[in-house]
């Protein structure tokens, strides 16, 4: 998951019901998530051991953004190994993560405070290195919506940049959800 986000897939990920192991790996630029992130795995591991239908659960956060974290060796080790890829990433300047926190410049929109600039230097990076990452017939399930008036191509943006990485488009679905306060969702 390059865009860890809240948690909330690293929760699904870990508590799917499968015998075999299964290992969440995530990015967020936001090192001050990095303690959270680590007690909800803690805490879901430890409560699922108990279940007998279910495999070996691992997590690793790493607290650095995608794009910076493609750079390691972790990251090259991880080329070719991954069966499942799936993020949400923010939706350039609509989703600030930390606003308050002056240090958070490493957030993809105020590295790249222009569209174009962000669709090259983060959008293209993160799905191209997910692809790398993948297995042969490895899947990315990507959840991208495009916004009036902050990026309102992202959505052709990020399948032509699928297209142009390898990724073969097999579904596209359109969820019905309530447009947040401060946002105006395009149908």
């Amino acid at each position: 998951d390059p865009c860890a986000g809240w948690g909330g897939r690293l929760l699904g990920t870990l508590t799917v019901p499968r015998q075999d192991e299964v290992s969440y790996i995530g990015c967020d630029p936001n090192a001050r998530m990095a303690e959270a992130y680590q007690t909800l795995a803690s805490r879901v591991t430890k409560n699922l051991r108990q279940e007998k239908s279910i495999g070996r659960r691992t997590a690793k956060i790493y607290p650095v953004p995608f794009e910076d974290w493609m750079k390691t060796a972790a990251f090259r080790r991880l080329r070719g190994t991954v069966d499942v890829a799936i993020t949400s990433p923010p939706y350039w300047t609509t989703e600030e993560y930390d606003e308050e926190n002056v240090d958070n410049r490493v957030q993809s929109c105020h590295r790249y405070p222009e569209y174009a600039v962000w669709r090259e230097r983060f959008l293209r990076r993160m799905v191209f290195g997910v692809a790398e990452c993948l297995v042969p017939n490895g899947v990315f399930i990507l959840n991208v919506s495009n916004v009036r008036g902050r990026a309102p191509r992202l959505e052709e943006d990020a399948a032509l940049i699928c297209r142009e990485s390898g990724l073969v488009e097999e579904t596209t679905y359109k969820l019905a959800m309530a447009v947040a306060v401060g946002t105006q969702h395009l149908d």
